[in-house]
């Protein structure tokens, strides 16, 4: 099967909230991730092979209040866990994978909910659900570098004063590249060929530095819309409208 991989940006649930009258953080995270259950469900039925999520940036969970990251951590531990209640989960055979630095921020309880549906899905190989909890593109980035130079100084040739020398040691410019991802944290990932942000069509070209190391030839979408309006007709509606882009390259 060819690889199609899709991730969303769920973005504007607080304020599609004050929208609607809807003050509570827990009913509003609540509906959010019942969208991407939702979502998710019809990406597979769609076809996509590959499904990134991002359920909070590390901003999210770090620079705001104690009641709303409690009430993310509560919702989190919860719904998406209930993903393996999810009869499409085993229809596709998925494989449900968390990046981000959420094992450092989130409660005990949720920590343990995740690695156990991580480890009961680790043997799937139909479809790929990729969760980016308190994750930011930024600082994967520094800590891809970090790692990949922590290696290098750790050689044995650097001992011997050998330096790795460019278009010598690697055929192509490519290879620097691979050889970063192989560093970072979704290098297992296949390139990103489609992003939906919902919730930003006022300011449309704000990735936030989504996977930045994967999107070199992404397309984006901007509904004009919040997340929780976002329903699976519109998914896919986008998503066929995608498939119908043509795609040049640079040719």
């Amino acid at each position: 099967m060819e690889t199609l991989h899709v991730a969303i940006i769920p973005d504007g649930n607080r304020r599609w909230g004050r929208l609607n009258n809807i003050v509570s953080p827990k009913k509003l995270y609540d509906l959010g991730m019942d969208s991407l259950t939702t979502i998710s469900k019809e990406a597979m039925k769609l076809g996509v092979t590959h499904l990134s999520l991002w359920g909070s940036s590390y901003n999210n969970l770090t620079a705001r209040t104690d009641d709303l990251v409690k009430a993310l951590d509560s919702v989190f531990c919860k719904k998406i866990t209930n993903f393996m209640d999810q009869d499409f989960i085993k229809e596709y055979d998925v494989k449900i994978t968390f990046i981000g630095e959420w094992r450092k921020i989130l409660s005990k309880k949720t920590i343990l909910s995740f690695e156990k549906l991580m480890e009961d899905t680790k043997n799937n190989k139909g479809r790929f659900i990729t969760f980016f909890i308190a994750y930011s593109g930024s600082r994967e980035r520094d800590y891809a570098i970090k790692s990949l130079i922590e290696e290098l100084n750790n050689k044995e040739l650097n001992s011997s004063n050998k330096k790795i020398k460019p278009n010598t040691d690697f055929e192509k410019l490519e290879d620097y590249t691979a050889l970063l991802r192989k560093h970072s944290w979704t290098g297992f990932l296949p390139e990103l060929d489609f992003v939906i942000r919902t919730g930003a069509y006022k300011d449309p070209h704000n990735s936030a530095g989504f996977l930045n190391l994967l999107s070199d030839e992404t397309q984006f979408c901007f509904p004009k819309m919040y997340w929780p309006e976002y329903k699976k007709e519109t998914f896919k509606k986008d998503l066929t409208d995608y498939l119908k882009r043509e795609r040049r390259f640079g040719k």
